[in-house]
């Protein structure tokens, strides 16, 4: 465990972080320069610009979407729950560690 906690390996985790947070920034940059929907406009917008069809659309689709991705997962746990306390745990580790 002393390996762990040598500065060596604290320097290499934290070039590691800063490339991460630095690839991240880099991306947002790059996405709002590439995608004008992206842009922040301070003018100001009324409901008259946009479609109330398309606004009610999207949230409906992707609620619809996780109702149904959460019956699965219901239904899975129930399947899982017959087999006994033993394969509960096991499962339930193997979820929470993928």
């Amino acid at each position: 465990m002393k390996l762990l906690h040598t500065p060596m390996k604290i320097m290499l985790l934290t070039s590691d972080y800063v490339r991460i947070i630095l690839s991240g920034v880099g991306l947002c940059f790059y996405t709002l320069a590439k995608e004008p929907l992206l842009r922040l406009s301070f003018m100001k917008k009324s409901w008259k610009d946009c479609s109330f069809g398309e606004v009610v659309r999207m949230p409906t689709a992707a609620s619809v979407q996780q109702s149904v991705m959460n019956f699965g997962i219901l239904m899975i746990q129930g399947l899982v729950n017959s087999f006994g306390t033993a394969v509960m745990a096991a499962f339930t580790v193997a979820v929470h560690n993928c």
